[in-house]
């Protein structure tokens, strides 16, 4: 067994790259760090950033330019030639101007606390969301049993019958109908949200193994992506959602022409110094229920 997990692990590594879109390579490869952003960890793509990706992709297109609003830290343009491979990974190319640089640069020590802020913002109100299962417009809330997208009895994740509970949710989210009740939706299961106490015990379930036979095999490893939310502590609730490309559950939105939070500054008068002010546009809710299933855990 060892020598082949070895001939298997050494002929995966000469494996030519997957040939996919630069979107999903972004999001498969790029990690924002702390330093850099607000919302740290594995980069997710803007719809119109998707756009941006696959325009530069298309042989079509010779040339990308994005005309976006002036913000503090960004340049109000920026131009791609995609005839230069060298630039599709590494982005735009930045103006050498040592002055503009310097300016963006303390700039940013501002804004990165504003945006983390604004990030802590939007995570209370989608959590607060998920957790006060509010009613939809027809009355009923988003997980009920009569929905067929909350658990019986409540199984936590670590526990006896944990897998079990899984299977359950997870066929529940493959057979749900649509609104003609006769339309297999067929919600995929694609994520796993549990709070930290869970944390472990769900990547011991989830972690890829080699078994000897089919009966030890893990039928749940790499397909399922965990999610860990740090204000589920305390909690032993957790939940599974579709691919939010497939069907969207748990949405939220910005205005179009202010994505994320907006920095503005300007030269105080009174004072020798710059004054900043924030403001956020944000808006959260449910569109559907069918993409999610919520197990409450044991008490």
């Amino acid at each position: 067994m060892g020598i082949e997990l070895i001939r298997r692990n050494a002929l995966q590594a000469l494996r030519p790259p997957a040939n996919i879109p630069l979107a999903e390579w972004i999001e498969a490869n790029i990690h924002l760090p702390q330093t850099a952003s607000a919302t740290p960890g594995r980069m997710r793509l803007w719809a119109y950033q998707r756009g941006i990706c696959d325009a530069i992709d298309d042989p079509e297109i010779e040339r990308v330019t994005v005309l976006k609003s002036a913000r503090i830290g960004y340049q109000p343009r920026r131009t791609w030639r995609t005839d230069e491979p060298q630039d599709l990974r590494s982005g735009y190319r930045r103006q050498p101007e040592t002055a503009y640089r310097r300016r963006s640069e303390h700039a940013g020590r501002h804004d990165q606390p504003i945006g983390q802020a604004s990030a802590q913002t939007e995570a209370e109100e989608l959590v607060s969301i998920l957790t006060g299962n509010p009613a939809m417009s027809d009355g009923t809330a988003v997980f009920h049993a009569s929905r067929g997208n909350l658990a019986a009895s409540g199984v936590s994740i670590g526990s006896t019958g944990d897998l079990s509970a899984l299977n359950v949710a997870r066929k529940a989210m493959r057979t749900v109908k649509g609104l003609d009740g006769k339309i297999i939706v067929d919600a995929k299961p694609r994520f796993l949200l549990v709070g930290p106490e869970s944390e472990t015990a769900a990547e011991q379930m989830l972690a890829q193994i080699y078994p000897a036979t089919k009966d030890d095999a893990n039928p749940f490893a790499s397909r399922l992506e965990l999610i860990v939310e740090p204000r589920l502590e305390g909690v032993n609730d957790w939940w599974l959602f579709a691919d939010p490309s497939r069907l969207a559950s748990l949405q939220f939105a910005y205005l179009q022409s202010a994505q994320g939070v907006q920095i503005q500054r300007k030269e105080a008068w009174t004072t020798l110094g710059l004054e900043y002010r924030a403001f956020l546009d944000f808006g959260c809710g449910w569109a559907d229920w069918r993409g999610a299933c919520h197990n409450p855990g044991a008490a």
